[in-house]
């Protein structure tokens, strides 16, 4: 009994040094055949925007949440009506994760820039004139970074499913020598409809995976 609780110990105790935040990335728009199209994220005055303001770099930490690289290491918060916010870590969103390139919130590969006078709203729900985006985590050297899905929350991403009208566009997003070419289509209405794409971050994860159960095999032996 003794042997066994020291054995689920050091499981433990290997997990919790494997479960870490992301890389760290930019947070780039893909749009095709749009001003939209690489334009950063941004904040002016606590709000998140979609333009040609200073892009902003985050990391998804462990517990699922957008946590911004400035001097406050603020977090995004999602309103009821989708747009973003920065906040602190009690109040910010926690359903973020990073599949196939992009930044994923709950499940759902794509987001909406929601026009604001000469600005653009970022948000995750779909508005009146929204145009939909794909958001692209990447790094400082221009790839994207690997996936990263925290605990508890699905690896597994769906496609956007708003119902407005923003204008029809494809876009080919350069990906690392780990990662093939990422195709995005989008409907006339602004859906993402295919995703394709494979890197060796699902390889990585089985890599730890494998050296945990060495370390339980040889405690077994």
């Amino acid at each position: 009994m003794k042997f066994l609780s020291a054995f689920c110990i050091i499981l433990l105790t290997l997990a919790r040094h494997i479960i870490a935040d992301s890389e760290s990335f930019g947070l780039l728009s893909i749009r095709s055949g749009s001003n939209l199209q690489y334009a950063s994220v941004y904040v002016n005055e606590g709000k998140l925007y979609v333009g040609s303001g200073s892009e902003l770099s985050a990391v998804v930490t462990d517990a699922g949440k957008l946590k911004f690289n400035n001097d406050s290491s603020t977090f995004a918060v999602v309103g009821s009506d989708g747009t973003v916010i920065e906040g602190s870590e009690a109040d910010a969103s926690d359903k973020f994760s990073i599949r196939n390139g992009h930044l994923i919130f709950n499940n759902i590969d794509g987001f909406y820039a929601i026009p604001e006078g000469a600005s653009y709203l970022f948000s995750t729900q779909n508005a009146e004139n929204a145009v939909g985006i794909a958001i692209r985590a990447t790094a400082p050297n221009g790839q994207t970074v690997p996936d990263f899905s925290p605990p508890g929350v699905n690896s597994s991403s769906s496609f956007s499913s708003g119902t407005g009208t923003p204008a029809s566009a494809t876009s080919t997003v350069a990906q690392s020598e780990t990662t093939s070419v990422t195709a995005v289509s989008q409907t006339s209405d602004g859906q993402i409809i295919a995703i394709q794409t494979e890197n060796s971050a699902p390889r990585a994860v089985v890599g730890l995976g494998a050296s945990i159960a060495a370390a339980a095999a040889a405690l077994l032996l």
